[in-house]
């Protein structure tokens, strides 16, 4: 049977081990959010920004303002489409960074 010492020995590599693990978690989150990487694993490279978009969207001298008139209740196909088109201003919005704004709209909210 094992002694109180033993469990509180027990208890107390737990803790310490939970603790490292919570620890690791932390750091790799704060790590993750300084590091921007999107991994594009279609054949055709469907998510992948070419050099030159790149290079534009950093070398914005002025603001862009991109209305997308895509919100609201939509059916499945058109909710997938606003999702994509979603995705692809948020990587825009990485390399443009303050001066690549978006937002979207629905175009029947003021219609009675």
């Amino acid at each position: 049977m094992p002694t109180k010492e033993h469990k509180a020995s027990n208890r107390n590599n737990d803790l310490i081990i939970l603790l490292a693990v919570a620890a690791v978690i932390f750091f790799a989150n704060v790590i993750g959010r300084q590091l921007f990487y999107r991994l594009d694993l279609t054949s055709e490279k469907r998510y992948t920004l070419s050099d030159n978009t790149k290079r534009i969207l950093r070398g914005l001298n002025d603001e862009v303002f991109v209305k997308v008139y895509l919100d609201g209740d939509l059916n499945i196909p058109f909710k997938k489409f606003q999702n994509d088109i979603h995705d692809m201003l948020d990587e825009f919005k990485v390399y443009g960074k303050t001066n690549f704004e978006y937002e979207f709209v629905n175009p029947f909210k003021d219609i009675p």
